[in-house]
Formats: structure tokens, sequence, C-alpha cells
């Protein structure tokens, strides 16, 4: 599948990125950062937020050590991205909202 990703802050941008490229980079995910806190990454459709609380632990990476790594597996991730034409990329860190969209141009 190949998807545009579009980013609006700090400055307009546009690519075209596979559906591997989606996980690698902005996967469904749970941090700890050191100076930043809790980070939360998830994908928002128009009717529905995928996110790590609403997943089930058996479709969750707990990669977590001394700091929370809480990650959605690729396969699950995968399965959103096959059904779903639209997606809103959202990261929330430091009080601060970070929005992507991404669009399927088209399957593979």
């Amino acid at each position: 599948m190949i998807f545009k990703l579009i980013r609006y802050t700090p400055q307009k941008i546009e690519i075209e990125i596979t559906e591997n490229q989606v996980i690698q980079m902005f996967p469904i995910e749970l941090t700890e950062h050191p100076n930043f806190g809790i980070i939360q990454r998830f994908w928002k459709s128009e009717n529905q937020t995928y996110s790590i609380d609403n997943f089930d632990a058996s479709q969750i990476l707990d990669l977590s050590t001394t700091k929370i790594y809480k990650k959605l597996k690729d396969d699950a991730m995968l399965d959103i991205l096959n059904k779903e034409e639209k997606l809103k990329i959202v990261l929330i860190y430091n009080n601060t909202e970070d929005v992507y969209d991404l669009i399927k141009l088209y399957p593979q």
C-alpha cells in the first residue's frame, strides 16, 4: 500500500510512504521519555480511535524495562491500514499535540 502523509507544522510537507514505513516511523505506542514524560501516539479514523488502551494485551508488545514502552504489534497495525482509507496520526507529549494526515493512495 502507498499512502500520502501530510504534516502541517512547523511547515507543510507531503510525502508518499509505504505501510511498512508507517508502522516503523509512526507506530501506535505509549512511551516514557526522560524529558517529555509520557508520550502517546495513536491513529484516529472518522469513527474510531486506535490506541494502546483499545487493544487486548495479546496484541501489544510490552518492551518496558525501567521506562514504559508499549507498542501495538505490527500485524494489528497492518490490519488497521488495510481497512481504513484515511487516518490521523496523533502524537501527544508535554502538553503538545502533533497531528499528521494519512491518506491511502492505492493498495499494493
